[in-house]
């Protein structure tokens, strides 16, 4: 068990390091928090908003990336965060974390 968990650690960094392409696929099956941020973090604007896109992302990254440099990573990480709020009190979990905070960073305010 181990050792798939570190091929999968190995196959994370070596995309990390690797072309655009890899490191916007990452954005997509990634569960790693470490990677994620790295991702969320990353200096082309395409990878970042791959994650911005990704409703399966922490919340916390999410906020981070609606507060990104660039307007469409932001714009796109506040449209996640709204649809994930919504949906979140359709299906009447009203304790989705920090939803009042996350709201108002959607709302661009």
């Amino acid at each position: 068990m181990n050792d798939a968990r570190e091929n999968s650690n190995v196959q994370e960094a070596n995309a990390l390091s690797g072309d655009l392409g890899a490191r916007i696929d990452l954005t997509e099956y990634c569960s790693d928090a470490e990677t994620l941020w790295a991702l969320a973090h990353d200096s082309c604007c395409d990878v970042r908003f791959a994650l911005a896109e990704n409703h399966n992302v922490d919340c916390d990254i999410l906020a981070a990336l609606a507060d990104d440099e660039n307007p469409f990573v932001a714009w796109r990480a506040r449209k996640t965060i709204k649809r994930l709020t919504i949906g979140s009190a359709i299906s009447g979990n009203f304790s989705w974390p920090e939803s009042q905070t996350i709201k108002r960073r959607a709302e661009g305010s």
